[in-house]
C-alpha cells in the first residue's frame, strides 16, 4: 500500500487529479480500515470516491504546510531560539539523538548503507502551567506575579528517511489512515449505542409482554413503583426514535458507510493544522509580546476532533551526530 500513496503524494498535479486506479486503491484501504462490509453497500467505490478525494487533498495541503525543517544538532541550539524554547539544554537534544526508538530502528535498518542526513517530523507535548514569580516593573522589583510558564515534552521521531519528500509522503499517508481511524472510533460508539438501545429494547419488550398477559407478583399491587403499561410503551418509543436517530438503525452498514462519509468528505473538521505564536523567555515564562530576550516563535500544531493536540517540527539531523 505505500506505492499507492508515494503514487499520490508523490505527484506535481494540481489537487484531485490522480489516477483512477489509485483512487480506487485508497477507497479499498479506507474500507479495510473502517468496516470491511461496506463493500456489501451496492455503490459504494462510487460514493466514497468523491470524499477519498477530498480527503487526499486535505492531508496534501496539511503536511506541504508545515515549517521547512530545521537542524536538529548540539551546535544549532545556541543558534536556534525554537530549539532553546522546546530543549531545556543541548545535551537534552543529544539524549533524544542517542535513545529515541525511532531512530534506533531506523538506523538498524540502514546498517549497510547508512545515510549523510535523516529528516523526521518531531513530536512533543507543550505544557502550559500558572505560576508566581518576580518581574522587573520599571526600577521596581514585584514578587508573586501571576506568571505562565512553557515546556515541551515527551519528544519522539516519527517517518523518518534519508529524503525529505520521502518523510512528507509518509506524513501524508500516515494522516489518511488517522482519520480512517477517527471515523472508525465513530463507528464504534454507534455500534455500541445501538447494542446498548438494543438491550434496553428488549427488557422492555419483555416487561410489556408481562404486562399484557397480566401484572403477575407482588410488586404489581404496588401502583406507586411499578410502572403502567402506557409507561412502558412511552419508553419503547423512545428507544425506538433512538435507534432511528442512529442513521439507519435497521441498516447499520448504511449508517457506518455515512460515517466514513462524513469524516473523509470533511476532513478538515476531524483533523488540522495551525500556526501557533509564541514568546517564550530564557526562564521560560511566556510573554505577550516578542522582544529581544523572547523571541518571536512559530510553530506548527496538529489537532484532532478526539481533543488531542501535538506540537510537531521537521527536522534533520547529521547521521554522525545521531
Amino acid at each position: 500500500m505505500l506505492r499507492l500513496f508515494q503514487s499520490i503524494f508523490g505527484r506535481n498535479d494540481a489537487p484531485g487529479s490522480y489516477p483512477k486506479a489509485l483512487i480506487g486503491e485508497a477507497i479499498e484501504r479506507a474500507v479495510d480500515g473502517t468496516d470491511p462490509w461496506l463493500r456489501g453497500v451496492t455503490g459504494y467505490r462510487r460514493k466514497l470516491r468523491p470524499v477519498v478525494v477530498t480527503a487526499i487533498d486535505h492531508v496534501i495541503s496539511m503536511v506541504e504546510g508545515f515549517h521547512a525543517p530545521i537542524e536538529l544538532s548540539q551546535d544549532s541550539y545556541a543558534r536556534n531560539p525554537l530549539l532553546r524554547a522546546c530543549f531545556v539544554s543541548s545535551q537534552q537534544i543529544q539524549d533524544l539523538l542517542n535513545q529515541d526508538p525511532a531512530l534506533n530502528a531506523f538506523r538498524n535498518q540502514q546498517c549497510e548503507i547508512r545515510p549523510a542526513c535523516v529528516y523526521a517530523l518531531m513530536m512533543m507535548h507543550k505544557d502550559e502551567r500558572q505560576a508566581f514569580g518576580a518581574e522587573l516593573m520599571g526600577d521596581m522589583l514585584v514578587r508573586d506575579v501571576p506568571q505562565i510558564t512553557v515546556s515541551f515534552s515527551h519528544h519522539r521521531f516519527i517517518d523518518l528517511s534519508a529524503d525529505i519528500e520521502e518523510t512528507k509522503r509518509l506524513l501524508k499517508r500516515r494522516a489518511y489512515d488517522h482519520l480512517l481511524t477517527l471515523a472508525l472510533n465513530k463507528i464504534v460508539v454507534m455500534r455500541d449505542e445501538r447494542e446498548r438501545l438494543g438491550r434496553n429494547r428488549d427488557l422492555l419488550q419483555a416487561k410489556l409482554n408481562l404486562f399484557r398477559l397480566g401484572r403477575w407478583g407482588f410488586d404489581a399491587l404496588d401502583k406507586t413503583s411499578a410502572p403502567t403499561t402506557e409507561e412502558l410503551e412511552a419508553e419503547m418509543a423512545v428507544i425506538e426514535n433512538q435507534l432511528l436517530d442512529l442513521d439507519g438503525a435497521d441498516q447499520p452498514i448504511e449508517s457506518h458507510l455515512k460515517v466514513v462519509q462524513d469524516v473523509l468528505g470533511s476532513p478538515q473538521d476531524y483533523l488540522w493544522t495551525r500556526k501557533v505564536r509564541l514568546a517564550i523567555d530564557p526562564m521560560g515564562i511566556k510573554r505577550n509580546q516578542p522582544s529581544n530576550q523572547a523571541p518571536e516563535l512559530w510553530v506548527d500544531q496538529i489537532q484532532n476532533s478526539a481533543g488531542r493536540d501535538v506540537i510537531v517540527s521537521l527536522v534533520c539531523f547529521q547521521t554522525a551526530t545521531a
